[in-house]
């Protein structure tokens, strides 16, 4: 009975604190009236009084280069969302909730200064920050709220913590901002910044669509420095980035291929807008979207390229006997002549010009050993207008000219 007893006061208490946390939760959904909360205040032991209130977001940077993985994230913010419950007396928190990829803490201060109060909640991140980094070592920044006084205002001062965070774009990681340091800081963007930003964006997919992934990293550094050293806001950088995203993907359609099967989970939009750092955006850019990318577009490539190469070959043994050239087969096929020489030499091994006269003398040998037509009239069939021209080709092909190759082959 003792037993059963402590189990089932075991159950009651983790539930309490699964209602606690989930009336936070509803707290920052704006769910929850000034009411809701005097009311709940009381029994699940939160602040009742405070002369402000204030809101922590705390994110993990990243986790490259750390001796975490990926998946491992979650269960660091678990660990990190009981840490602070543990740092902070109860009397000036809430409880610490985990909304999204955030570990979130509501605070109360009995401080009236708003300098005081800032420098409270500064002074309490920077404590959460040592103490995460002293046990469990990730890099982790933190987003401070503006001080607010209504309880119903958490919403909104969560918000602000995430807007803050931003920042780590051009500030860099492991960073501690108040959300009205930043907003001094906002600036439009600037119509040269975007011109620029745009060149770079199609000089990039060019670069691209040729193979060239040297170029293709060169121009992406030059095109995150451009972000970086004119200060583009945060929340326009993703709008221009989004923008080249959709550029590099349009590529994978327009060589019939399917996004996600090509790129997977991770080269999506919704989880490049849950990258917090700038390294983490260079990484995602160059290992999840550029290079899976290439290795499909060379992939196609060569694909086109064999298939271009086949109809080009079928072109030949069809016309042989007629007026055939590359400029003709461009035609046919509708591509740059350039374009079509340059394809048919890496498929082939030789120049279109050479296969054709390759073939045409092949067909020569065969009349040559199984008729008796002259070799004028051989010259003729196979288009040349001047038979000598086609005994010099003979000559230099097969080495010796068209009547000693027949005397050669000659049947008794």
């Amino acid at each position: 009975m003792f037993s059963t007893e402590k189990q089932l006061q075991q159950q009651v208490k983790g539930q309490f604190m699964q209602l606690k946390e989930f009336f936070v939760l509803k707290l920052f959904a704006g769910q929850v009236s000034e009411s809701d909360y005097a009311y709940r205040a009381q029994m699940f032991g939160f602040p009742s009084e405070w002369k402000r209130l204030g809101v922590l977001t705390l994110q993990i940077d990243s986790l490259q280069g750390t001796r975490y993985r990926e998946p491992d994230r979650e269960l660091l913010l678990f660990a990190i969302n009981n840490m602070v419950g543990e740092l902070i007396p109860s009397g000036r928190r809430f409880s610490p909730v985990l909304l999204d990829q955030s570990q979130v803490t509501p605070l109360a201060s009995d401080r009236e200064d708003e300098q005081e109060v800032r420098r409270e909640f500064y002074e309490t991140a920077e404590e959460i920050k040592r103490k995460v980094q002293e046990y469990l070592q990730p890099p982790v920044s933190i987003g401070i709220s503006d001080p607010f006084v209504k309880i119903t205002d958490a919403i909104r001062a969560y918000g602000e913590g995430l807007e803050a965070l931003k920042c780590r774009i051009s500030l860099g990681n492991e960073i501690i901002l108040h959300y009205d340091d930043i907003e001094g800081g906002k600036k439009g963007l600037e119509v040269t910044v975007y011109t620029q930003l745009k060149m770079l964006e199609d000089q990039l997919v060019g670069a691209m669509k040729l193979g060239d992934m040297d170029r293709v990293e060169d121009l992406f550094d030059q095109y995150i420095s451009v972000i970086i050293d004119k200060e583009v806001h945060f929340n326009e950088y993703p709008v221009l980035m989004i923008q080249l995203i959709s550029k590099v993907l349009q590529l994978v359609q327009e060589q019939g291929g399917t996004v996600r099967k090509v790129l997977g989970d991770r080269a999506t939009i919704d989880y490049f807008l849950k990258l917090n750092t700038m390294d983490a955006i260079r990484v995602w850019f160059k290992e999840e979207l550029f290079k899976p990318v290439s290795a499909f577009m060379n992939q196609q490539a060569e694909s086109q390229y064999i298939n271009i190469a086949n109809q080009m070959v079928k072109l030949i043994h069809e016309r042989f006997d007629q007026d055939i050239s590359l400029e003709s087969c461009a035609s046919t096929l509708n591509f740059h002549p350039v374009y079509l020489s340059r394809v048919f030499k890496k498929e082939m091994g030789i120049n279109f010009s050479e296969y054709l006269a390759e073939y045409r003398m092949n067909m020569a040998k065969n009349w040559l050993e199984q008729t008796h037509l002259k070799i004028s009239e051989i010259a003729e069939k196979l288009n040349y207008t001047n038979t000598t021209a086609f005994i010099r080709t003979f000559r230099k092909i097969v080495g010796m000219t068209p009547g000693q190759y027949r005397e050669q082959h000659k049947k008794d």
